[in-house]
């Protein structure tokens, strides 16, 4: 199972700097922008991505 601890780990080696994220609009599948915005908030949050850093750089 990929975790969002995994997600958060793999961003970071990786060094991504944009996220493409694609998928089913919230009118075909409803609550899918909500949970997937959730989902990024806390992946994001927890391995401390700063919006401000430079590319490659996480604080």
């Amino acid at each position: 199972m990929i975790t969002g601890h995994c997600i958060g780990v793999w961003l970071q080696l990786q060094e991504i700097w944009i996220l493409n994220v694609a998928g089913p609009k919230d009118d075909k599948c409803p609550g899918i922008h909500k949970q997937t915005s959730r989902f990024l908030k806390n992946v994001l949050s927890e391995h401390n991505f700063n919006s401000e850093a430079e590319p490659g750089q996480c604080i």
